[in-house]
């Protein structure tokens, strides 16, 4: 199950499409300021939400800087080019990536070509990177449109 990390990824998430965020971990103890929005949202979502330890956070999160949040989403949904070109609007900006292998650079083209206003990304099924929550993260909210 691919997690997502951060407060404004989460943030990002939980405005575009909370359904597609199955649990949520905070930390333990008193929860305050955008941490504590997020428990809000998340609850008001129907979103169940665990606390657990710091250290418990950081495995979650695989290392990554989590900031107190961490969500398990549903996995990202892949489609078939013939089926996006014929979901896609009239003229259609499709974004055609080859052998992007750093998560962070594709986080940060879908942050791009969100902001340009491409229908769609596609990229290739193998020797390519995937939407990780490293890449989720890079694309500053791209990744929830």
């Amino acid at each position: 199950m691919p997690r997502i990390y951060g407060i404004n990824p989460i943030l990002e998430q939980l405005s575009a499409d909370a359904g597609r965020i199955e649990r949520l971990h905070l930390p333990k103890g008193p929860i305050h300021g955008q941490l504590g929005r997020i428990a809000r949202i998340a609850r008001k979502a129907g979103i169940s939400v665990s606390y657990v330890a710091r250290n418990a956070l950081d495995r979650l999160a695989d290392g990554g800087a989590h900031q107190g949040a961490v969500a398990d989403v549903m996995d990202y949904a892949y489609s078939e080019l013939g089926d996006l070109l014929e979901a896609a609007a009239r003229p259609t900006r499709l974004l055609l990536l080859d052998g992007v292998q750093d998560p962070r650079n594709l986080g940060s083209i879908v942050r791009t070509a969100v902001c340009a206003g491409a229908d769609g990304i596609v990229i290739p099924k193998r020797n390519a990177v995937g939407m990780t929550g490293v890449a989720v993260k890079a694309s500053a909210g791209g990744a929830a449109v």
